[in-house]
């Protein structure tokens, strides 16, 4: 927000200039509403109170890229979680129950598996999701 304030001014802070359009007037404080909650910002003014700053439209643009990442964050985890269940729970369990024979494999072998496997799966529902809403 302050390189656009100084776009706007054409001048830098403390420059003198016969091209300055305004002065810098200090910052108010400001609450964007996003969905994850309040953030505070201090947004930069001017003498005329003429500057306005495109900031917020942009920052309701990255509240949607951010809570895809958060998304594909828990997706993430949640795999990870599963592959060192399914290795280091179920595996055992199947092997104590004598439905699971290990040959020569131990259990840490199945953790990346399991992870590989999940990614592959989400990819292929991704792709999936994909063209049924090319063709919609």
């Amino acid at each position: 927000m302050k390189q656009e304030q100084t776009d706007y001014l054409n001048a830098q802070s403390y420059e003198r200039s016969s091209d300055r359009r305004d002065y810098r007037n200090g910052y108010y404080e400001r609450e964007l509403l996003m969905s994850i909650g309040n953030v505070p910002l201090r947004v930069p003014r001017t003498h005329s109170g003429e500057f306005h700053t495109s900031a917020f439209e942009k920052y309701e643009r990255s509240d949607q890229s951010f809570l895809l990442a958060l998304v594909e964050m828990v997706i993430i985890i949640t795999l990870t979680l599963l592959a060192a269940f399914g290795s280091f729970v179920a595996e055992p369990i199947f092997s104590w129950m004598k439905l699971y024979d290990l040959n020569w494999w131990k259990y840490i072998y199945s953790f990346p598996i399991y992870i590989v496997m999940g990614i592959g799966i989400k990819a292929l529902t991704e792709k999936m999701i994909s063209i049924q809403t090319a063709k919609q």
